[in-house]
């Protein structure tokens, strides 16, 4: 066992065998054995150096492991103990790196299996820190891990540990003291061996995909629904960033691509309804935070103002009080604004996007206010990317139906179109016709702003008077007879018109602008008598009214006139029509065009 081949020292060796036999020789545990479970544990005392992990795949992974039952439990703590000795001994020899291990997958397998095996409604046995414990010995051994060995053994150990009930809180009646002592020693080392597992998994990618591979698993147990699986999930992750910033050594500057989506993941839950889960949440931002600036060059030891603002934060976050946890919401938003890059802030945006709908009050709010930060704080850079958000933006009120996530929705809407006004009106005017009760509410969002609602209403009647209202085609099955059809942009354009008049805070906006449009309309009317929908959008009107929609017409003639100042625009806007006799300030080319 101590040869030249061995990779181990006599000394080395001889404290191995010491040790696991010591574990597994005694007598209460093998007397009573059937002999070809004896002979199983005896394997595993006698082998050794890199014959120990090949005599355990061949020996016991394939005869009598099958075997074990659940009364067997000191016989599987010793198995496990031994074979965590025996990976131990191997990565910590100097020449580990040259050793392959054929039969790692199938043991890997066996200790899912063991905690699989263990009860699914509470924490009994150290079986699951063990195996675990032993696992991460294992993953450094070679060969790697596949993805997907390597994902299952995450999804294995996180479900194992994270969706253990709620430990109770002991009292003297239910038993001893050292019994819950010795309870709540067990959940911590089990918790601290799904972290070391981790940080294992982790260290063999210690890259910004391994990264996100990593909380591809844990993200899901972050955002639960269960307040104690969200509250170990985010001390994991915490603990998971700071050893990937400790380790982390940059030779080069290199993009962090993904910070935006793991900043998203965690900056709303610093306003969680638990205490620890919000400060745990501070501690990953700002290890977040500092591992992109290790990216840009910068030292470990680097010390950021403003980063460091984070952690004068946490003390405060114990506080419950909805106006404490605002401000410090704001707080965070504005650093997160000045760390991140220009080409993060998308993600970021689209994944916080997301978190609007967050089960926890808490965090939805917390989402829609860095959201509304961070647009007025980076917006201004985000001129390309605003179809592309306005896109998400509808996608997710298609999802959902709650009123906080719409408003929220709207606002923000409205704060990129007081940035980017052109774009947001031109990306919203290519949204499909009919407009569905998503896009209405967009439009909608621009009208209560006075000053961005007469700027919206001009860009809609420069729209409508700029392109031609229809263009005649050719019937062949008609004769010579040709028909006029509607043009898209004209009637979008229209359609958005009523949309923002139907909203009672448009009204000094439309007053302002009273005559251009009374003008625009009329003629929009004249232009539009006996003018057809194009075949698509007849198409889509029949479909909408077969799913049983309430009827939203389409006639560009009908819609004109729905739209005349005075009218009511829908019910929303009510105006005085032009008292008789009075040319109600139109310019001299209007009066000419009525024939006033």
């Amino acid at each position: 066992l101590s040869g030249p081949g061995s990779g181990f020292s006599p000394v080395q060796m001889h404290r191995l065998q010491i040790g696991v036999r010591f574990r597994v020789g005694v007598p209460g545990i093998l007397g009573g054995l059937h002999p070809r479970r004896r002979e199983a544990a005896l394997v595993w005392c006698q082998v050794g150096s890199a014959g120990i992990a090949e005599a355990v795949g061949m020996k016991v992974l394939h005869s009598p492991s099958g075997d074990f039952s659940p009364q067997d439990l000191s016989l599987k703590l010793c198995l496990i103990q031994s074979i965590c000795m025996v990976c131990q001994a191997i990565c910590n020899s100097a020449q580990s790196g040259d050793f392959t291990f054929s039969h790692k997958a199938e043991l890997v397998s066996q200790m899912m299996d063991f905690i699989k095996a263990e009860p699914p409604d509470s924490l009994r046995t150290p079986i699951r820190q063990r195996a675990m414990a032993t696992c991460v010995y294992l993953v450094f051994l070679e060969p790697s891990l596949s993805d997907a060995e390597t994902a299952e053994l995450l999804d294995t150990c996180l479900s194992g540990v994270l969706a253990l009930p709620e430990a109770e809180t002991p009292r003297e009646k239910d038993g001893p003291v050292l019994r819950a002592r010795q309870e709540e020693t067990l959940w911590r080392d089990t918790l601290d061996a799904l972290e070391g597992l981790l940080k294992g998994v982790l260290q063999r990618d210690l890259t910004p995909r391994g990264l996100q591979a990593m909380f591809e698993h844990l993200g899901p147990w972050i955002k639960s629904t269960k307040e104690h699986e969200r509250e170990r999930a985010v001390e994991v992750a915490a603990g998971v960033l700071e050893f990937y910033r400790e380790k982390l050594n940059v030779s080069t500057v290199v993009p962090f691509y993904n910070l935006g989506l793991l900043v998203a993941l965690f900056s709303p839950r610093c306003t969680d309804s638990l205490a620890v889960v919000r400060q745990h949440a501070v501690d990953c931002v700002y290890a977040l935070l500092y591992i992109q600036l290790c990216y840009e060059g910068f030292a470990r030891d680097h010390r950021d103002e403003s980063v460091e603002k984070l952690k004068a934060m946490k003390p405060g976050l114990r506080d419950p009080d909805v106006n404490t946890l605002f401000q410090a919401c704001c707080s965070i938003a504005k650093v997160i604004a000045k760390r991140l890059p220009p080409d993060q802030l998308l993600s970021l945006l689209l994944t916080m996007l997301e978190g609007l709908a967050d089960p926890d009050r808490n965090c939805s709010r917390a989402a829609t206010v860095m959201i509304n930060s961070l647009l007025k704080e980076r917006g201004a850079v985000l001129l390309e990317k605003v179809p592309e958000i306005l896109a998400v933006v509808h996608a997710k009120l298609q999802e959902v139906d709650q009123e906080h996530v719409w408003k929220a929705a709207q606002q923000a809407v409205y704060i990129l179109a007081s940035q980017h006004r052109v774009v947001v009106v031109s990306s919203l005017l290519n949204s499909p016709l009919p407009l569905d009760s998503c896009t209405c509410a967009l439009w909608r969002a621009l009208a209560p702003d006075p000053t961005l609602a007469s700027q919206v209403l001009e860009l809609l009647l420069e729209k409508i008077n700029r392109d031609v209202p229809y263009k005649e085609n050719k019937s062949f099955l008609r004769g010579s007879t040709s028909e006029r059809v509607a043009t898209f942009l004209p009637l979008s354009a229209t359609c958005a018109l009523h949309e923002l008049m139907s909203v009672p805070e448009s009204g000094p906006a439309v007053v302002g602008l009273y005559a251009e449009l009374f003008v625009t309309l009329l003629l929009r009317v004249s232009c539009t008598v006996g003018v057809q929908l194009p075949k698509g959008l007849l198409s889509k009107e029949r479909k909408t009214l077969g799913r049983g929609q309430p009827p939203r017409t389409l006639d560009p003639c009908r819609y004109c006139q729905a739209e005349w100042p005075g009218r009511g625009g829908g019910g929303g806007l009510q105006l005085p029509s032009p008292p008789c006799g009075t040319d109600f300030c139109f310019s001299s080319a209007q009066r000419q065009a009525l024939g006033l």
